[in-house]
């Protein structure tokens, strides 16, 4: 049996450098449905964003200028629940092991592989807070 996945309702934050892009991928999302996407261009404003606004999902480029990346950020977000896809069109075999458990997308994108990625990482998500404990038992006493 399949779980269906909407987007409808999800706060998504994209990290991305290249304007142009960002914007390309937006509409894209849109297209899904998602209900609102926070762009950044770098990790203090992706960070800024995480802090300041409640992320259901986060789509995040591996590569930044000045030899940042997103790598870190994204596992920290996954620590935190939130469902995270990587993407990126440079040395995709060295990016994809960077992942390391993570979805990860070979730019350029398209509609199609980003709901079958992002769907992907948010069934990974619930799934494995399902699997631990202590996230089973606030969801017994959340329904008390």
């Amino acid at each position: 049996m399949t779980q269906d996945v909407t987007f409808h309702d999800k706060r998504l934050l994209l990290v991305e450098d290249e304007l142009f892009l960002a914007e390309k991928i937006e509409k894209q999302l849109s297209a899904l449905g998602v209900k609102e996407v926070l762009i950044a261009s770098c990790l203090a404003e992706a960070t800024q964003h995480a802090e300041a606004e409640k992320i259901d999902l986060a789509l995040l480029d591996v590569n930044l200028p000045d030899n940042e990346t997103t790598v870190e950020f994204g596992k920290s977000l996954a620590d935190a629940q939130i469902p995270i896809v990587f993407f990126s069109g440079y040395n995709v075999d060295d990016m994809s092991k960077m992942a390391e458990g993570h979805e990860f997308l070979e730019k350029p994108l398209s509609v199609p592989r980003l709901k079958a990625g992002l769907r992907r990482a948010m069934l990974r998500s619930s799934a494995s807070s399902a699997d631990d404990p202590e996230e089973k038992m606030a969801g017994q006493e959340a329904r008390q």
